[in-house]
């Protein structure tokens, strides 16, 4: 932060003054659809190798092909135990999201769109074009707080 204030004072006041929920996500691509993000990923795939890094082209595919066969295994086993459609994290965030709207109070603006007041002040929400102004429902593609309040309401 103290980089980005020594080249624009400004951007730097707005970051102190806003939560990191609001401002880390200004410029995300919201077709992307992930709301988590891994930076050493390359690190972690170097890590998984082990003895076949130093293999040849071939025996190194093919250990990534029984790697991505033993992870669809792994999922599709762990998917037929779920009590629910979704899963079991995406179901909790709902459901937790759900619990969070009752706190807020909702405008109905026009055809689909409200404004959501809450503690952390206002957001607009297109409930038709499935977006919301923090986008968070965007990329995760989870309803958020405020989108769980204007669909409940």
């Amino acid at each position: 932060m103290n980089e980005i204030g020594v080249i624009d004072p400004a951007a730097k006041s707005w970051q102190q003054n806003n939560d990191t929920e609001h401002w880390y996500r200004f410029a995300y691509d919201q077709n992307i659809r992930c709301d988590h993000v891994t930076n050493n990923m390359t690190k972690a795939f170097n890590n998984m190798l082990g003895f076949y890094r130093d293999a040849s082209y071939l025996q190194l595919l093919e250990f990534v092909r029984r790697m991505i066969m033993r992870k669809f295994q792994e999922r599709k086993e762990e998917c037929e135990t779920w009590n629910f459609v979704l899963p079991q994290r995406v179901n909790a965030k709902i459901l937790k999201h759900g619990r969070e709207s009752r706190l807020l109070t909702i405008i109905a603006v026009w055809n689909g769109e409200y404004e959501i007041l809450g503690p952390t002040g206002g957001y607009g929400v297109k409930l038709r074009e499935y977006s919301y102004q923090c986008g968070y429902w965007q990329m995760s593609e989870i309803p958020c707080t405020h989108a769980m309040a204007t669909i409940s309401h």
